[in-house]
């Protein structure tokens, strides 16, 4: 009984590099699947497409007639696999990556030996250039398999499942179509690790080509083409949360007094951080208003803007405080994120702390993390971390002191 089927949706595509994606998938070891080639108004490729598939009667191949992008494509060739009773494992394969002989097998295998409720099995890959050259070293490769291993769960943060995947059709089915370009995959992870399990193969099953004339990842290089796709990466977690019931957990309060390029650069650093789960308010301080114009350009689902002409950051603070409902507070003051795993390791260090800790924030080498467990006499407008409770004790606590007949 054929019981798998693979969707290859293929738009402008360098021939050679169709040519070795359609024979690894025509010349796998297990060999009952339904092959479905969907040409997404590249009406140039069906030549192509027909050279490289020799009639063999697995493959299929549907002509879109207008290019309706990867999820378009994928939603097309799907619709033909998930109404057929027969088919009971799910794959899709790009048209320039190269697929090891053993990649359906392996992965079709240890869903028919995973418990039922394990839906989704991946594993990890190889990345090589338009040459096919490889990529990475055998180091490299060893660590993305350990940050393949971590917990599903994790994949709120960032997608561990990657390019080497397959699950079963009940729970694709559950879990809906495809959407959201460029995020197409990620979204439809979030979605499906709602419904099933899913188990990791840390072996190396297939050749990922990156950066190749005609691949999505090429064309995430300008910057506007980079903040389409982080907004959509940050929409899509944002709605992941908001469907779990996980709540917000941090604010982060941004205080700018200038509208140079500096502000610009430390909002991007921001919003590439791994860490998602929170809400920026940020709080323009100039006189005329002048640099929310400017950040409101950087698209983010979850940002907030609010002008305070002649304030003072302790005045901001306070007021913002009496607002924040969220458990965590990051007042983001001075400098930049150097890299983009920085709030991820402070909540992480936060989150496991005892219940008097005040606050968390990196020494000035960035090379170990501090604690504030006491209130201060002083307290530091800095890049820290703050339990929000502490924060805003600290704030009722030194209110008159510091802002004296400050209008309430």
């Amino acid at each position: 009984m054929v019981d798998t089927g693979i969707v290859m949706p293929v738009y402008y595509q360098n021939p050679n590099h169709l040519q070795q994606a359609i024979l690894s998938i025509l010349e796998q070891t297990y060999a009952a699947f339904r092959f479905i080639i969907v040409i997404d108004g590249a009406a140039e490729m069906l030549e192509w497409v027909r050279l490289y598939t020799t009639d063999d009667t697995r493959v299929e191949i549907i002509e879109n007639l207008e290019n309706l992008g990867v999820a378009g494509a994928l939603n097309v060739g799907f619709g033909n696999l998930l109404t057929d009773p027969d088919i009971r494992y799910l794959t899709w394969v790009s048209s320039d990556n190269q697929y090891d002989g053993q990649f359906l097998e392996t992965l079709r295998r240890t869903l028919r030996q995973s418990p039922k409720e394990v839906g989704l099995a991946y594993s990890s890959f190889r990345s090589i250039d338009d040459n096919g050259t490889l990529l990475k070293s055998e180091t490299e490769l060893a660590l993305l398999r350990q940050f393949q291993s971590q917990p599903i769960e994790n994949i709120l943060d960032s997608s561990m499942i990657g390019v080497s995947f397959m699950y079963r059709k009940e729970y694709a089915l559950l879990a809906g179509g495809y959407r959201y370009a460029p995020i197409e995959d990620y979204d439809f992870w979030l979605r499906l690790t709602e419904v099933c399990g899913a188990r990791y193969i840390p072996v190396e099953l297939m050749n990922y080509r990156v950066n190749s004339a005609f691949s999505v990842s090429s064309t995430l290089h300008s910057a506007e083409k980079h903040r389409n796709w982080r907004l959509m990466y940050h929409l899509t977690r944002k709605e992941a949360r908001i469907r779990r019931g996980i709540p917000v957990e941090t604010t982060v309060l941004f205080m700018s007094r200038t509208n140079d390029d500096s502000e610009i650069a430390r909002v991007e650093a921001l919003y590439e951080q791994l860490y998602s789960n929170y809400t920026l308010c940020f709080a323009d301080l100039t006189s005329d208003c002048s640099i929310i114009p400017k950040v409101s350009q950087i698209p983010h689902p979850s940002v907030t803007y609010s002008w305070f002409p002649g304030s003072n950051e302790l005045e901001v603070l306070y007021y913002a405080s009496q607002f924040i409902t969220t458990p965590f507070t990051f007042i983001y003051r001075n400098g930049k994120f150097e890299n983009d795993v920085e709030l991820h390791f402070l909540s992480a260090e936060l989150r496991k702390l005892q219940p008097g800790t005040l606050s968390v924030f990196q020494s000035a080498d960035r090379s170990e993390i501090l604690h504030r467990f006491d209130l201060l006499q002083e307290l530091p407008l800095g890049n820290e971390l703050f339990k929000t409770a502490k924060l805003t004790e600290w704030l009722i606590c030194h209110r008159q002191q510091l802002f004296g007949g400050m209008r309430e």
